[in-house]
């Protein structure tokens, strides 16, 4: 559950709905699957990393939780920028467009998260367990109150709630609402961390698939109201993509006389949300830590502190990420700065969910006896539909995460499928590079 993609969500109006079913039925829940067959299956092997390397080799294995970690860079700098935007709420409501406070804001909470994982991850899952309730559950269940009362007493809404088919689908031609799919696909990636739980679960055969469906819907559900709450009160053109959760807020405390704790609700917000990037800190740098301590990466990342943390390596990926963030500062736009980082972000990870599946479709094959206790039913027709509809919706986001939204400059548009795509060439480009040197 976040909040931090409603705005994005909020801006397709009525075709929320279908790119919200797109990616939860058709997305989500095959990834959650694939990931849970792989996590029973080899318990020991845990994480994409290793899932990847049994079905492809070293070489691939390490591609993939190096798209994993990378991404996680881009992705993290532009959830911070939203952390950035709503910490503006809290000091001075303009410094939300100021790129240097933006980037500023995302290098400080960076490193304050990084420091605070250094002593073990007891402390930062604690901080996120309370984050999740006070700064994401709390502020989602107020939202979703505000705009349901506020439909009730005044019936007014400012979208268009035509029933129709061009309402409710997305126009090929129009590419600007195609782009959203990746604000929706963004909402829903890093499922297959919590396949590794699955052993856990008792008679995870039928226990998982449940547990999926039910988050799933639950998920489901709540962000979808939240992007309706955001919907019928603002115009699609003017809703923010990295500080339109606090314009809502801000709009409907004020109708209620109740604007000056705006700024708390803006300090929660920031506070939950930084909760989420904490668990992302230690996360994706999990797979590149293995991969060090195979030889597949430098080995200089493998020692871990008194804490069992690989202290070196999360230094590193801070330095990283601070000088991504620089990039809010070159395109002088936040939020221009927060969809190409976001696009990016999203092509990364698509490579590694192709990867992904792949992996369990050719694992069906070449080690069809393992023991899996949790198994994608209907023999291999199963697995290839799961996985043809994860493959499906993936390889679409992949595509459109090449088109430029209407607000990129008009210059920079001709270019900009080039240049996410050398962007994308280099990522993978460097990873391999690393992987020769480490080897």
């Amino acid at each position: 559950m976040t909040l931090r993609n409603m705005p994005m969500m909020a801006i397709t109006g009525m075709q929320m709905f279908f790119f919200n079913i797109l990616t939860a039925f058709f997305f989500l829940i095959p990834v959650a699957l694939v990931s849970a067959e792989l996590a029973t299956g080899w318990p020991k092997a845990e994480g994409v990393f290793h899932w990847v390397r049994i079905g492809f080799g070293d070489r691939i294995g390490f591609m993939a939780t190096w798209l994993q970690w990378l991404q996680s860079m881009f992705g993290m700098a532009s959830i911070l920028a939203y952390i950035g935007t709503t910490i503006a709420y809290i000091v001075d409501q303009s410094l939300a467009n100021n790129p240097w406070f933006i980037f500023f804001s995302i290098v400080a909470v960076y490193w304050i998260l990084t420091v605070d994982n250094f002593f073990g991850t007891n402390i930062s899952t604690k901080i996120s367990s309370w984050a999740l309730i006070i700064g994401v559950i709390f502020p989602t269940i107020l939202l979703i109150s505000f705009g349901v009362y506020d439909f009730w007493t005044t019936k007014e809404i400012v979208m268009n709630t035509r029933i129709s088919t061009e309402n409710l689908l997305p126009n090929l031609g129009e590419q600007n609402r195609l782009v959203m799919l990746m604000g929706f696909i963004f909402g829903y990636v890093g499922i297959e961390v919590s396949a590794n739980d699955a052993n856990l679960i008792p008679n995870p055969s039928k226990s998982y698939p449940k547990a999926i469906f039910s988050a799933v819907l639950l998920v489901f559900i709540s962000t979808l109201l939240g992007a309706l709450s955001i919907a019928i009160k603002i115009p699609q053109d003017q809703i923010s993509e990295s500080a339109g959760v606090m314009q809502i807020f801000e709009l409907y405390l004020k109708k209620h006389q109740l604007g000056f704790i705006t700024p708390w609700i803006a300090g929660l917000v920031a506070f939950g949300t930084a909760g989420q990037v904490s668990t992302w800190v230690i996360g994706p740098a999990d797979g590149l830590h293995q991969a060090s301590e195979r030889g597949d990466f430098f080995s200089f990342f493998k020692k871990d502190n008194k804490y069992d943390v690989p202290k070196r390596l999360l230094i590193f990926q801070a330095i990283v990420l601070s000088v991504i963030s620089i990039a809010v500062l070159l395109l002088n736009d936040v939020n221009t700065a927060f969809f190409w980082l976001t696009s990016l972000a999203v092509i990364l990870y698509a490579l590694m969910y192709i990867l992904l599946f792949l992996t369990a479709i050719k694992l069906r094959y070449t080690h069809k006896d393992q023991v899996r206790p949790y198994r994608i039913p209907f023999g291999n027709i199963g697995i290839w539909i799961v996985s043809f509809c994860g493959l499906a919706v993936i390889t679409l986001c992949l595509l459109v995460g090449f088109i430029p939204l209407d607000s990129v400059n008009e210059n920079l548009k001709p270019w900009y499928p080039i240049i996410m795509g050398l962007m994308a060439l280099t990522c993978v480009s460097v990873g391999l590079i690393i992987f020769h040197k480490s080897k």
